[in-house]
């Protein structure tokens, strides 16, 4: 199995629930995207390790497990391994 190492940067915004996902999500990436252009961002919860957050299921176990907030950072680096 091939593994990549990914590099987190500045934080671009921030859900402390899936409720408040739910309600701003467009407006918060639209945001992220208008700050760091067309460069890559990830959103990760707070879980150890810490898990990618790409749709809705995963913000409903984030909400299960108690791993907000979720934190959306631009990619600064990525590395495979």
């Amino acid at each position: 199995m091939e593994s990549v190492e990914i590099e987190i940067g500045e934080e671009l915004g921030r859900f402390e629930s899936k409720a408040q996902w739910i309600d701003r999500a467009p407006k918060v990436y639209q945001e992220a995207y208008a700050k760091i252009g067309s460069r890559d961002i990830i959103t990760l919860d707070s879980a150890t390790p810490r898990r990618i957050m790409l749709r809705g299921l995963q913000f409903e176990q984030a909400e299960k497990d108690f791993t907000y907030p979720a934190v959306i950072y631009a990619i600064k680096a990525t590395q495979k391994q």
